[in-house]
């Protein structure tokens, strides 16, 4: 699972919120001359002419028959923003019943599955700075997300917002962390999904080390598109989700071995 994999060119990509709430949100937002987030689309000061107004218009139907567990920003969204968001997350549940499925041999029925893993490099400063990259979340990080807030703890409990960009766009995808694996040879957690998040599942990244002094990155996902719109990505979605589990690997690696 991935922050991209359901996020393609496709209504995927457009949030659901009222039509005529759209418009009078967005006329406030001219009347005031100041910056205001409509549904999580933002429109800024400045209203489009033209074909852009004719853009904008279609963005605001469109986001009338879309979904509403998949905010969509159209700027970076604010420290403001995220921390409203992360206070309303406790009181939120997870969006799937298998909670810690990814620890198990056998992943649930009726996702898509996803198991990788790769060769870090050996000894004990490679197994030192793999445990630190995914402490970090330098796996994230270095697929261009961003993680609110930035020193998050990986601890059971924790509740974080990746906010991702894609094109002129910005996914934020909330997940709290399932459980965390902390053994001699073997560190990691899971996250699973929170409303908000565009897919719904579980994934799990553990650096493990071997007899022979190896050191390796494995991660285990289960995943389905949180919406039915969601699943229009179809064969693209898996494309981009393993695109950004080989960014995922590569960033570890290269943190891992120093070369960061």
């Amino acid at each position: 699972m991935s922050f991209y994999s359901c996020i393609t060119p496709n209504l995927a990509l457009i949030r659901r919120y009222p039509r005529e709430q759209v418009f009078r949100d967005r006329t406030t937002a001219r009347a005031r001359g100041t910056r205001q987030d409509v549904g999580r689309i933002t429109f800024a000061r400045g209203e489009l002419r033209g074909p852009g107004r004719l853009i904008g218009r279609a963005w605001g139907l469109a986001a009338g028959i879309a979904s509403a567990a998949m905010p969509i920003l159209v700027a970076r969204p604010s420290e403001k923003y995220l921390d409203d968001l992360r206070r309303r997350l406790p009181d939120l549940r997870l969006t799937y019943e298998e909670v810690g499925a990814t620890a198990g041999p056998v992943l649930p029925k009726g996702y898509h599955h996803n198991r990788v893993s790769a060769e870090l490099g050996e000894g004990a400063e490679v197994w030192a700075r793999a445990q630190e990259a995914v402490r970090t979340w330098q796996a994230h990080r270095r697929a261009g997300a961003t993680i609110s807030p930035a020193e998050a703890l990986i601890a059971v409990g924790t509740e974080v917002v990746a906010t991702v960009r894609l094109g002129l766009v910005f996914i934020v995808a909330p997940c709290r962390v399932v459980y965390v694996t902390a053994e001699p040879d073997r560190f990691g957690f899971a996250y699973g999904t929170l409303p908000g998040h565009p897919e719904r599942g579980e994934e799990a990244f553990h650096v493990t080390r071997h007899g022979d002094g190896t050191v390796r990155l494995e991660i285990v996902a289960f995943s389905r598109p949180a919406t039915a719109i969601a699943r229009l990505g179809g064969p693209l979605s898996r494309l981009a989700q393993d695109r950004t589990t080989r960014l995922y690997l590569d960033g570890v690696r290269t943190y891992a071995t120093g070369h960061s």
